[in-house]
């Protein structure tokens, strides 16, 4: 028996090393983020820091947001033929007004009421201030992305994330404009490089199949309904600010215990690290990964990266982001996604005065029908499998363009008193379909490029991002060449990008997140090989058919 058991045993065990041989060779980054306790920590550190990301966004929302003006001395400017543009030419012709001193009610009590800005210059002066206030996203955004891909994404996000809460608590004690909009410049400049960073990060270490509903649940949408919740128990620009910061706990408890990226230390070298954090992610998941198994992967991984990229040591940058017609293609497509995004959003959520109601009401229901939206898609993908990326890009554009064009013709047509609902149904639409925009283009993004220039391609979309938002508070100003310019700019700029999407952006649906840059045979400064300059899809799949041709009747011919 006992000799009978030896030989068995011998048996076995080549038979038992080639199954494991075969398991390593097939593993996959995909292999060690099935869904599982990880998941859900980076699900809930992905809400709590888009509820603190949101809120910094759109504070000035609430905090800028022009008072009624109902009174200067005796008089009243509460009936129906006074507005607060009436209002203010009363105000300032000094014949009639006689510096009388205004009396106002707002739904908030913002920077405006506290500080006297009510009419003309005043009230732009606020609204500079909050395209100033934005213009440090943009500077942030490019910093995230090259700093994180030089430090690692855990670290500087989590240093990133600090700064932020200390100069939010701090811009609460500001005494006037200046000092609040350099603090809060400061605030957006952290802001930018959290936001870009925190996107890649999520989208490195969670399962490739997870990622749209993970987007479409854990998303902006929400967080706006519960920011304009707690604006509205706020009340007051100061502690709306304080109260931001601590909803920010969560976010940086969560973001100190979760693993640095796998991807980003193997592209990096840092092998030894590398196998340490995926050891940490399986062992919070409960999965029983050999030691073995995780070596012998980074090793393979680290050893591919190396051949590659001839060395860990090459440095990416921007220009590595138009390295191929097709890379430039991607480029410029996403990055004017997701500045017309913005400008859409943002510009009429910082001039939110121009919509009929409640600020309060406004906000919630933009954010009650975007999440709408997001569940819808997030529902669609799992359970549509034909439903693709640009699918849901092309038709988001779509309908924003239409929202817009609508819009325009109710205009040009002097309906907008009378269809008044309408108008207001319809821009709370144009802001709603904004939300996949953000959401899809971003997660194309990651799937498009590879780790090495990953996170500079979502900074690069989050600056083109900020571009829009920094120009968001002066949507309304091109209304002075005519009343609809606004919303004939955004239409414009939304069929272009929807349509540009169908003839030049692959489906990159259910496909593995790239690790591997493409060769210089493919550069667009390699002078030996001619390239078209765009290629879509369909040209690509068309093209490799005929090569196969080629190559089967050259074989044949041979033969």
């Amino acid at each position: 028996m006992s000799s009978s058991g030896k030989e068995q045993s011998k048996e076995l065990e080549p038979l038992s090393e080639t199954k494991a041989n075969n398991e390593t060779k097939k593993m996959e980054f995909e292999d060690f983020f099935k869904r599982g306790k990880y998941t859900y920590i980076l699900c809930g550190l992905l809400q709590f820091m888009i509820l603190f990301q949101n809120g910094n966004m759109i504070y000035m929302t609430f905090a800028g947001l022009p008072p009624k003006i109902t009174s200067c001395g005796v008089q009243d400017f509460t009936g129906p033929e006074w507005n607060n543009e009436k209002a203010c030419a009363y105000i300032n012709n000094v014949k009639e007004s006689k510096n009388c001193t205004p009396t106002t009610v707002g739904d908030f009590n913002s920077i405006n009421r506290e500080w006297n800005y009510f009419c003309g210059k005043d009230v732009l002066a606020v609204k500079s201030s909050t395209s100033f206030q934005m213009f440090g996203i943009i500077i942030g955004s490019i910093a995230g992305g090259q700093l994180s891909d030089l430090y690692g994404r855990k670290k500087v996000m989590f240093i990133s994330l600090l700064f932020c809460i200390a100069f939010v608590v701090l811009s609460s004690f500001s005494q006037d404009l200046t000092q609040l909009t350099v603090i809060r410049a400061f605030v957006q400049f952290f802001n930018g490089m959290i936001v870009t960073i925190n996107g890649v990060f999520i989208v490195e270490n969670v399962p490739k199949n997870d990622r749209i509903w993970i987007y479409n649940v854990f998303t902006w949408s929400p967080n706006t309904v519960l920011f304009a919740i707690v604006a509205y128990f706020s009340g007051e620009w100061r502690l709306l600010a304080r109260v931001t910061a601590i909803l920010s706990i969560p976010a940086a408890i969560l973001t100190f215990v979760s693993a640095e990226s796998p991807r980003w230390l193997i592209q990096k070298g840092k092998i030894e690290e590398a196998k340490k954090e995926l050891k940490k992610i399986c062992k919070i998941n409960g999965r029983d990964i050999g030691d073995d198994v995780i070596n012998e992967f980074v090793d393979s991984e680290h050893e591919k990266n190396t051949k590659n990229d001839k060395g860990v040591k090459t440095k990416y940058s921007f220009y590595h982001l138009f390295y191929t017609w097709k890379f430039t293609a991607y480029s410029i497509i996403l990055a004017t996604t997701f500045f017309v995004a913005s400008l859409g959003n943002y510009g009429t959520m910082f001039n939110m005065e121009k919509l009929s109601g409640s600020v309060y009401t406004n906000s919630i229901l933009m954010g009650s029908l975007r999440y709408v939206l997001n569940l819808v898609v997030a529902f669609s993908d799992t359970r549509v499998p034909k439903l693709g990326r640009r699918h849901i890009l092309s038709s988001s554009c779509y309908a924003i363009g239409s929202a817009a064009l609508l819009i325009v013709i109710i205009y040009a047509l002097n309906m907008k008193e009378s269809l008044e609902v309408g108008v207001r149904i319809l821009q709370i639409l144009l802001v709603a379909f904004t939300s996949q925009l953000y959401v899809t283009s971003g997660i194309v993004s990651a799937e498009l490029f590879p780790t090495q220039v990953r996170n500079l391609s979502y900074s690069t979309l989050q600056t083109c991002s900020r571009i829009g938002v920094f120009i968001a508070p002066y949507l309304f100003v091109l209304s002075k060449i005519f009343d609809s310019a606004p919303y004939a700019t955004l239409a414009l700029i939304t069929f272009a990008v929807g349509t540009s999407y169908i003839f030049f952006i692959p489906e990159t649906k259910g496909h593995p997140l790239k690790n591997e840059m493409p060769g210089p045979e493919e550069c667009i400064c390699n002078k030996r090989k001619k390239r078209p300059i765009l290629k879509g899809p369909e040209d690509e799949a068309a093209e490799q058919i005929l090569n196969d041709e080629t190559k089967n009747t050259t074989t044949t011919t041979t033969k």
